[in-house]
């Protein structure tokens, strides 16, 4: 980003891999640091937000890509949940996270090609992506959401949470317009989105029943459905 938009390059750093957060290993160590301090610390701030929310319906909580914030929060402050931090690309800090939040027995960290793999499920499960879609473009989105609406179908009760910088409508000053330019800097064909946008694009990978839940000036909450099996 300090390169491609701030220094002027002539190309910006783009990662088109299907890795979550592989475009990490394309940036300056220090401008990677930044980054991953910036996502730490909104995912912080939307999981003392997101831990409030009744989980009564939910058993489960699968977090995709997540560094394991909100998923310890969750798991804080809702005891008898179970969880599982997905993601190929493991943080460090993710497992000392849990584990100082005395987790370990209730949770697992499980590296994981969310692409390719088998994705896990369980009976009222609830799938959390934080700051994911943003990093995909929206072919590669759809294929994510689809997988896991296919691994969730007739377990009762699905849900999903997306954590994302939602773009105004219509367009005025608001800071996922900056997460909008971060994003297709650093990724092959990552973007902000509008609610219009997200909604179309759950729909289309098969979430019909989709709500937005406003949650600080920098990010929203959007909860997707499944239809419960007949």
């Amino acid at each position: 980003m300090e390169h491609a938009i701030v220094g002027g390059a002539d190309q910006p750093v783009r990662h088109s891999g299907e890795t979550l957060r592989g475009w990490l290993d394309e940036l300056p160590p220090d401008l990677a640091e930044v980054m991953v301090a910036q996502m730490s610390g909104r995912s912080a701030a939307a999981a003392a937000l997101l831990a409030e929310r009744p989980l009564g319906h939910v058993m489960k909580v699968f977090d995709v890509g997540g560094d394991g914030v909100i998923l310890a929060a969750l798991l804080q402050r809702h005891p008898r949940l179970h969880g599982w931090l997905l993601n190929q690309r493991l943080p460090a800090e993710a497992g000392e996270r849990l584990r100082r939040e005395d987790m370990a027995e209730r949770c697992q960290a499980t590296t994981l090609d969310v692409f390719h793999g088998r994705l896990p499920c369980g009976y009222r499960p609830l799938y959390v992506l934080d700051t994911v879609l943003c990093q995909l473009g929206d072919d590669l989105a759809e294929r994510l959401l689809q997988r896991i609406a296919a691994g969730m179908a007739g377990v009762g009760s699905a849900e999903l949470w997306l954590v994302e910088p939602i773009l105004p409508e219509p367009p005025t000053a608001h800071s996922s317009v900056v997460d909008d330019l971060v994003w297709m800097a650093v990724t092959a064909a990552g973007r902000a989105r509008t609610l219009i946008e997200h909604g179309e694009l759950l729909r289309r990978a098969g979430w019909p029943d989709v709500e937005q839940v406003p949650l600080d000036d920098e990010q929203g909450l959007i909860v997707a459905r499944l239809p419960r099996p007949r």
